[in-house]
């Protein structure tokens, strides 16, 4: 690696380089309390370390090591969702009211579900007893740790289905890609979805990058876990729409401006990005930025929608034994671009990535699948987290 005479490597200069550039040209978002100038040199200082050109000085909350119990956090911290819309009130035009605050905030929308089930037909019945009869002995990953992404396992369905309650295993079957006997696809309206988020030609996209493979242009993602575990605070370039259909979820979400107080770095590949902290029972002596952090939280019940615009920061806790939820995320780089252009350069810049995905096309799986390929571990035996 070239080196100046003052010890700085050049490559880390280019980058922060590249870093003024962008935060010249580009809208980049601002914590409301912080100055232009602490927050331009927060973004110059962690984008050398997206790009692997600089130490990391973010990393995952070994929460492990550190036993605290979650917390509700402070009030002012979080609020509750104000754009939270009942579907099941027939008088009200459920549409008119969303466009009010999206795509600009989350819009959560209650028994949507049930009120457009024309779009949306028997999606309800995709429960843990459907799931058992659908997956059987069909090999999920399952994440092994709540904060470590490389952390997911194959396991046969049945084998987590059997363990998922178990306290002693904190395991978490995080995005499973649909299949052809779980055909989640065919309980929702792909096309008239992504109408009404205004993102047709984000379907289109993400559908192009999950042909291939055993995919096959599937977009659903179930997620099926217990009380006793959590997805880490993180975002990423998917605009989401979120459907409970088993147990509740309570969620956490952070708007774009609020990126500093949140310790963030990038997972594998800069594909998403994460929170340094555990945000359900933070280290404020560790973290004491992130005590001016401001978002909002909202409890999702069966048949609700969540929606939620893509660089929102959001995690999610479990609060029944068993929940299952679905997500349809369609991958919106220009809605990123807008909401957060650094981490979106970081994102679709990365050269490794791309080296990922000529790799995974060549092999003939999907862009998707490549991806979702790197957050497994080598061993394929579970283990207690």
């Amino acid at each position: 690696m070239a080196t100046s005479k003052s010890g700085i490597s050049l490559n880390r200069a280019l980058a922060i380089f590249a870093a003024a550039l962008f935060l010249a040209f580009s809208s980049f978002p601002c914590a409301e309390e912080g100055s232009l100038v602490s927050d331009v040199l927060f973004w110059i200082g962690l984008v050398p370390q997206l790009m692997n050109v600089a130490p990391t000085e973010n990393s995952y909350p070994d929460y492990q090591r550190d036993r605290r119990e979650p917390v509700p956090l402070d009030k002012k911290q979080l609020s509750l969702l104000a754009a939270d819309i009942d579907a099941g009130n027939k008088d009200i035009d459920w549409r008119a009211e969303m466009y009010k605050v999206w795509p600009s905030q989350p819009v959560v929308v209650r028994h949507l579900v049930q009120r457009e089930s024309e779009h949306f037909p028997e999606l309800l019945e995709v429960n843990t007893d459907f799931l058992r009869t659908a997956l059987n002995d069909t090999e999920v990953s399952v994440f092994t740790h709540m904060t470590k992404d490389k952390s997911a396992i194959s396991m046969p369905y049945s084998e987590y289905d059997a363990k998922m309650t178990n306290k002693s295993e904190k395991l978490y079957a995080r995005a499973i890609p649909d299949t052809e006997s779980l055909d989640v696809s065919s309980h929702i309206d792909h096309e008239w979805l992504a109408n009404v988020m205004g993102v047709p030609w984000a379907r289109s996209f993400t559908q192009m990058l999950a042909q291939g493979g055993t995919l096959k242009g599937r977009l659903p993602l179930t997620f099926v876990g217990s009380n006793h575990v959590w997805s880490q605070v993180h975002c990423d370039i998917g605009s989401s729409a979120f459907f409970m259909l088993q147990g509740r979820k309570r969620w956490v979400l952070f708007p774009p401006s609020q990126s500093r107080y949140l310790y963030p770095y990038g997972q594998r590949r800069n594909v998403a990005f994460n929170a340094g902290l555990n945000v359900f029972a933070p280290d404020t002596d560790a973290h004491p930025e992130f005590a001016k952090a401001r978002g909002y939280e909202v409890i999702l019940n069966p048949g609700d929608v969540l929606f939620f615009p893509s660089m929102w920061w959001h995690g999610v806790q479990n609060l029944d034994e068993r929940t299952v939820g679905v997500d349809m995320a369609f991958l919106n780089p220009w809605g990123s671009w807008t909401r957060n252009s650094i981490l979106t350069a970081c994102s679709v810049l990365n050269p490794l990535a791309w080296k990922d995905v000529v790799g995974g096309l060549l092999s003939g799986r999907s862009v998707r699948e490549t991806f979702f390929d790197g957050y497994h571990k080598k061993t394929s035996k579970a283990s207690a987290a």
